[in-house]
């Protein structure tokens, strides 16, 4: 989560070790990310199945438009095809189980050497 919004990852959690576990998780942006790992009841999978299926969409229909040959800068094809979740605590059906917050710089940025 960042922002008030929340972008559900693709990908699920692999143990890799007793008590170690990995994702691949994308982030959209550089700054402060909350990630949650969550118990999901039937509403929380329904809300995440449907996000993913809107994504799934959205990838489709910006496709077709690439077909269409379009202009790269074409206001359509600029949009977003994951759009963030509004949400600033978790919805019902979402109960957390951990969490942790991150923060993500752009690729190349090095630390400042002091």
């Amino acid at each position: 989560m960042k922002g008030g919004f929340c972008w559900p990852q693709g990908s699920r959690f692999r143990q890799v070790e007793e008590n170690t576990w990995e994702v691949y998780a994308h982030f959209g942006a550089p700054g402060q990310h909350t990630i949650y790992v969550v118990n999901a009841t039937d509403l929380g999978v329904s809300l995440i199945n449907y996000y993913r299926d809107t994504v799934d969409a959205n990838i489709a229909r910006k496709e077709k438009l690439r077909q269409l040959n379009l202009p790269a800068d074409h206001p359509l094809l600029k949009e977003t095809s994951w759009p963030g979740i509004p949400m600033n605590t978790l919805l019902k059906g979402l109960r957390e189980e951990a969490s942790v917050t991150v923060k993500v710089e752009r690729k190349g940025n090095k630390a400042p050497s002091h």
